[in-house]
């Protein structure tokens, strides 16, 4: 499809590009642990002030409450736990 065009909407002609052969490698950024610091710091306090606003910002889900009642029950039952998750 590169290099071919087609009639858009309006009635101009578009032309396809394709991309280059050869992609960089991603490297993965490195973080200290004062950008990890700071970062738990600003999601701290984004939840305190949505709190502050009226949002619930904690929601219990069932799945621990199943899984805690499969182990004292001494059950197993997969289907059921991946449908609580």
């Amino acid at each position: 499809m590169a290099g071919q065009g087609y009639r858009g909407p309006g009635g101009q002609i578009v032309v396809g590009a394709s991309l280059p052969a050869k992609v960089k490698p991603i490297k993965p950024l490195i973080l200290d642990n004062n950008y990890v610091n700071l970062k738990n710091q600003v999601i701290k306090k984004e939840r305190q002030i949505l709190k502050e606003l009226g949002f619930c910002v904690h929601v219990k889900h069932p799945h621990k409450i199943i899984v805690s009642y499969l182990r004292v029950l001494d059950l197993s039952n997969k289907q059921l736990l991946q449908k609580a998750w």
